[in-house]
């Protein structure tokens, strides 16, 4: 299979993703972007005025890349239940896969950059918001489908919908803070004893 060349930009946004996710927002330079990038700081200004503009749009190049995985888990030809197991087992296994890469746990990278640009009225913590928002809204029509079918009891869907993901967000955090998988394990069984129903 033929690799399709990367753009300049495209391999800005990469380079961005990975450095920022894998170690840290303020750890991370526009140097070290352009290196990993091989690309020349005159090219990174021509597409991006400022890390957290370049930032902002690798965000969203990721949810690009995340979301055909969330419609194929969170298709209504899955049972609604079925549903949250294959999202949370997809994304144990994506954890695993570059905590082996990079020897440690990366957690979520839209809740970890968006931390460390709380204070900074730059547009990232905005952006990665808007994300986790579209997140939530899978969740909250899964949820939607398993009332409707009697596999969980009738719930205020949209505060559900938040409790499940801050739960899991949570988890994700403190996966990378120990750099240990055992926070993510168990997920599905504790959203149902949140939401009143069974895991069977």
């Amino acid at each position: 299979m033929v690799k399709r060349p990367v753009s300049t930009r495209e391999a800005l946004l990469q380079s961005a993703l990975s450095l920022i996710w894998t170690q840290s927002y303020g750890g991370v330079s526009v140097d070290n972007i352009c290196q990993a990038a091989d690309a020349k700081k005159g090219s990174f200004y021509h597409y991006f005025e400022s890390k957290a503009a370049l930032t902002c749009a690798a965000l969203e190049y990721l949810w690009e890349q995340f979301r055909p995985a969330l419609d194929r888990h969170f298709s209504a030809q899955n049972p609604p239940l079925e549903r949250f197991k294959l999202y949370l087992d997809s994304n144990y296994r994506e954890q695993a896969a570059m905590r082996k890469s990079h020897g440690h746990v990366v957690g979520c990278p839209f809740t970890s950059v968006a931390s460390e640009q709380c204070a900074y009225a730059d547009g990232v913590q905005d952006k990665a918001v808007e994300i986790l928002a579209r997140i939530e809204r899978y969740i909250a029509n899964a949820l939607r489908d398993a009332i409707d079918e009697g596999s969980l009891p009738s719930v205020d869907v949209d505060q559900m919908a938040r409790r499940f993901l801050t739960y899991e967000l949570g988890a994700l955090s403190l996966a990378r803070v120990k750099s240990d998988l055992e926070p993510l394990e168990g997920i599905f069984e504790i959203w149902m004893r949140m939401a009143g129903g069974r895991s069977e």
